[in-house]
Order: structure tokens, then C-alpha cells, then sequence
């Protein structure tokens, strides 16, 4: 009979005497490292994942902005967007704005994310939306194709705007592209030779390589977009093609 007898759980082989609870400190300090490894070998494959997706959500950008351009040579008998200064109601993206945004062309209210490259360095820095100044802290990060699109004169009177027809092959040529941000960090690629006078202010004729594999995203003349290695983009003997940026 086991009558007044208590069950006893077998004791711990390993440690006679003892009942385990828990990890010791060495398997503790075993898979912090583990874990920590883990971490190191995962962050670069983190960190490249979040440039890509960075750079896919510049590509929506300028896929918008191709299509507002479109819409605005639609409405505005084949003629692209003019460029007559700095002032959001008269650069190019203050007239493609309206197709695109819900921004009124109040300067002082900022104009859609949509006009800004999110993988520009210091773009989470204030979280502003782009307006055409300097006041979100990281200036302009889109620029147009607007020397023989616009042959622009600096006077709205003069201002020759190209019309969509007069262009032959549309699909080869770039309208907006990434520029490198001035008051950041970031350096450009200057385009050679006569290029230099087409990019829009304040880029300087240079292209960004702030994505992936040091490239940049454009957005043509039929509305497609395209990632481009910046360095052959604006290397003649490689991927450098003059009709990209001339459209006569």
C-alpha cells in the first residue's frame, strides 16, 4: 500500500540533488551571441532591401510626374511644361503639379511628397514634404530635361516651348530624373559636354547616384521609367546617348 506516501519527481541526472528552472548563464550568454550574429548577418540584407524599396517608391514618383506631363501636353496642345524660374507658379513642376496633387499654387503651403525623391540623405531628417525652396532643409531633388524642351529664355513672352510632335522618338528621351541635393552631402555626375545647359537649376547639368549600384531613375517622354547606372549613363563610349537629352 502507498498510503501516506508523496510523489517525488525524479531528481536531475546531470546535477544530483537539483531542480533546474531556467537557462544557466552560459546558455544565456550562448544565444545573446547567436542572436547577435543573426543581426550582423541580416542588417546588410536589411539595409538593401530598404534602398530598393526607397528606389521603387522614387520610381512611382517619376512615373506620376511623367504622366502629369503627359496630361499637360494634352491639354495644352502638345507643348511640354515651361520653366520660367524658381517660383513653384512658374517652374515646371508648379504647372504639373495641379494633374497630380491637390496643391492650390500657394507657395506657402507645401506642395506632395511626390515632387521629392524619398532616398535623398537627410530626407527623414524633418519629414516636410517638398515645396521648390529651401525650407524642408534638404532642397530639390528631381530635375528636368527643360534646355531644348523649353528653350527657355528666362522670359515668359519669349519661352519657346517644343512641342510633343516636333520629337521623333519620345520614348528616348528624359524628362525628370534624380539631381544630387545641394544642401545635402550628396555628389553629382556632371553630363558631358554640351549637356551641361540642359538639366533644370539648381542641378547643374549633374545626375544623382544616391540608388542602388550608384544609379539614378528617369522618367522619358512616353511616361516609362527607367534605373540607370549614373556613371555609364554619362559616359560617352558606354551608355551615353546624345537624343537622351536633345531632343531635335
Amino acid at each position: 500500500m502507498n498510503e501516506g506516501r508523496t510523489f517525488q519527481s525524479p531528481r536531475n541526472s546531470c546535477f544530483p540533488g537539483r531542480r533546474r528552472y531556467g537557462f544557466t548563464l552560459m546558455e544565456l550568454m550562448i544565444v545573446i551571441a547567436i542572436i547577435a550574429i543573426l543581426v550582423i548577418l541580416l542588417f546588410p540584407s536589411v539595409a538593401k532591401m530598404r534602398e530598393r524599396a526607397l528606389s521603387a517608391a522614387c520610381q512611382q514618383n517619376l512615373k506620376k510626374i511623367g504622366q502629369g506631363m503627359i496630361q499637360y501636353s494634352t491639354d495644352n496642345e502638345g507643348f511640354f511644361p515651361p520653366h520660367w524660374g524658381g517660383n513653384p507658379t512658374l517652374a515646371w513642376y508648379g504647372f504639373v503639379a495641379p494633374y497630380i496633387t491637390d496643391w492650390d499654387g500657394d507657395v506657402s503651403k507645401p506642395m506632395n511628397k511626390v515632387f521629392f525623391c524619398p532616398a535623398t540623405p537627410g530626407a527623414s531628417r524633418t519629414g516636410k514634404t517638398y515645396t521648390s525652396t529651401y525650407d524642408n532643409g534638404v532642397g530639390q531633388s528631381y530635375g528636368y530635361n527643360y534646355y531644348f524642351l523649353t528653350q527657355n529664355s528666362g522670359a515668359q513672352q519669349a519661352s519657346h516651348i517644343r512641342r510633343t510632335q516636333a520629337i521623333r522618338e519620345l520614348s528616348k528621351v528624359v524628362l525628370v530624373d534624380d539631381i544630387p541635393v545641394i544642401l545635402s552631402d550628396e555628389a553629382g555626375v556632371v553630363l558631358p559636354g554640351f549637356c551641361g545647359n540642359y538639366l533644370q537649376y539648381p542641378a547643374l547639368a549633374q545626375l544623382s547616384e544616391r540608388h542602388p549600384g550608384k544609379s539614378c531613375n528617369l522618367v522619358f517622354g512616353d511616361g516609362h521609367v527607367e534605373n540607370r547606372n549614373t556613371r555609364r549613363l554619362v559616359t560617352p563610349g558606354e551608355d551615353f546617348y546624345y537624343p537622351n537629352w536633345d531632343p531635335r
